[in-house]
């Protein structure tokens, strides 16, 4: 970047904005996986209109995600060979994008591939009713609200327009929503002491793919 510091966009890593105006501002997202070795999420986060959004009621921040161990699987993800994906090896993790016959997206599925065997999402209840997927009938029984730009549908049309994949390694401290109390297993939300007894953390992310559902893996 220059001196002057006049640029300022994507191309020097400075035009990130998401659903949680980290940056000041909002852009419709979804969070493909947020995740560590002990809980993992998947969330949409559509706005009201396409672009960049200024007020905070124009964006839904808290979305719509699905966290197998705060819906009660508390043995499906995890490091071990006792849970049924074991983040100690590697996983190939699959996002389906389910449209109707007209392009409306209708659901999200997530499969996992961990030493050649095929992991579906386990049937969760949730409200009365089971389910493995986001869609808004899961939303909604989840207690989110689906009407108007909070539908999966609106979720769809902002990634038709095309949406900037981004990988990061982080930490906060506030993680409680992604690993504490019902969402997993993990108590510390001290940065400080996370780092000074777990620092040099590392994920590999390799092998990118983008295709027709179930021509990826």
């Amino acid at each position: 970047m220059p001196a002057s510091g006049k640029s300022n966009d994507a191309q020097y890593g400075g035009g990130y904005c998401d659903g949680n105006y980290v940056t000041g501002q909002g852009c419709a997202e979804f969070d493909l996986m947020e995740a560590n070795s002990k809980a993992m999420v998947f969330t949409t986060h559509p706005c009201q209109s396409s672009g960049v959004q200024s007020g905070k009621d124009q964006c839904w921040a808290d979305g719509c995600g699905l966290n197998t161990y705060r819906l009660g699987d508390k043995n499906f993800w995890g490091s071990g060979s006792s849970y049924t994906v074991d983040t100690s090896k590697p996983v190939a993790v699959v996002t389906q994008f389910v449209a109707s016959s007209s392009g409306v997206l209708e659901n999200i599925r997530r499969l996992y591939v961990q030493g050649g065997k095929v992991i579906e999402t386990p049937l969760l209840t949730v409200g009365g009713g089971e389910y493995n997927s986001v869609n808004d009938t899961y939303c909604k029984a989840a207690g989110a609200n689906v009407d108007g730009y909070h539908s999966l549908s609106t979720m769809g049309e902002s990634l038709a327009r095309g949406h900037v994949l981004v990988w990061s390694l982080w930490d906060s401290d506030d993680m409680g929503w992604l690993d504490g109390g019902n969402n997993g297993p993990c108590g510390s939300t001290s940065t400080s002491q996370i780092e000074s007894q777990s620092g040099g953390q590392k994920v590999t992310i390799s092998d990118l793919k983008f295709g027709d559902i179930d021509t990826t893996y």
